[in-house]
């Protein structure tokens, strides 16, 4: 089946799920595209404590009636480097995501190398790895969002639904990139300090 959609469109799909941490917002707002892209935002407050795959699903099944090409995914604790978009698309890849770390300072991030069971501890800065990974700062295109059958995102115990997009996606014959040069921060929303994954054994 042929997508339909608008070339060169992009929309941030952000699904707040907790307080809104305005570093994250400040950021995502100017984060780049390439030249000439449209570019949009969609975010929904989960209110009805739904959860963040969930709200994933909903924002993007709203951005797919828009005729957009690519879904960039955003969570609201997650800080990602303004050319982060623009690093991931030019791999070329129909999915691919940047490293952030699951919760503390010092967290590796989660990425787990393809035919492995474990995450991967002992990536470097610019490493890129085909795998598994949280969706927390994702570059998707079209063609793997029309090529599901159910909803994208889903959240089993004790598996992040970002690992479960991604195993479903490659049975659907996409692969998913990790770029661990496209580093991106995971905020406190208490505090609203941001934490890095640590590489090559020291803070990014």
């Amino acid at each position: 089946m042929m997508s339909d959609y608008e070339p060169n469109t992009a929309y941030i799909i952000i699904p707040t799920v907790g307080k809104i941490v305005w570093i994250v917002m400040a950021t995502v707002a100017g984060l780049h595209f390439p030249r000439g892209w449209k570019r949009g935002q969609v975010m929904a407050k989960d209110t009805e404590n739904k959860g963040p795959a969930t709200m994933r699903n909903i924002l993007i099944d709203n951005v797919r009636g828009r005729g957009a090409e690519w879904f960039i995914l955003c969570d609201d604790d997650t800080v990602p480097p303004a050319d982060g978009v623009v690093r991931l698309l030019e791999h070329g890849e129909k999915i691919a995501a940047g490293i952030v770390p699951l919760r503390a300072h010092g967290n590796p991030g989660l990425v787990i190398p393809e035919g492995e069971e474990a995450a991967k501890v002992d990536w470097k800065d610019g490493d890129l790895i085909y795998g598994d990974t949280g969706a927390a700062f994702m570059v998707v295109h079209r063609d793997v969002i029309d090529a599901f059958r159910g909803p994208w995102f889903e959240k089993p115990e004790g598996i992040d639904e970002g690992v479960v997009f991604c195993r479903k996606a490659r049975e659907l014959g996409f692969r998913t990139l990790v770029d661990c040069g496209v580093a991106c921060g995971h905020v406190d929303r208490e505090t609203e300090e941001v934490f890095y994954a640590r590489q090559h054994g020291r803070a990014a």
